[in-house]
């Protein structure tokens, strides 16, 4: 049996429905807070739920940066068919992420 918060039922409904995806099988979502019996798919969502929270409240480190892309510079908005779309250079802006990513480069916003 596991205790269920209130405040953790939407992170492990939508952990639910990302196995789903990966697994090809129907999410079986919890509807309610409290003490439950949970399926092994319930129960790796809720583990995972915790052990990422706890890596987050242990880390050293609490701040998260943020970006956002395609950036300014990398993009443009065009009117194609009376749609409005942001537009940009797929190979500039998957290298700005890998960079921002794995490299810690942070983008200058240009």
């Amino acid at each position: 049996m596991e205790h269920v918060k209130q405040a953790e039922l939407s992170y492990l409904n939508n952990y639910l429905d990302e196995l789903a995806i990966y697994e090809k099988v129907p999410a079986v979502h919890l509807s309610n807070p409290g003490l439950q019996k949970l399926s092994g798919r319930q129960t790796v969502a809720s583990f995972s739920s915790m052990t990422f929270a706890g890596s987050i409240l242990n880390a050293k480190n609490k701040v998260i940066d943020q970006a956002r892309f395609p950036l300014d510079g990398q993009s443009v908005g065009k009117r194609i068919d009376s749609i409005w779309y942001l537009t940009t250079d797929l190979k500039t802006t998957t290298t700005s992420i890998h960079n921002f990513i794995h490299k810690n480069i942070k983008p200058l916003g240009k």
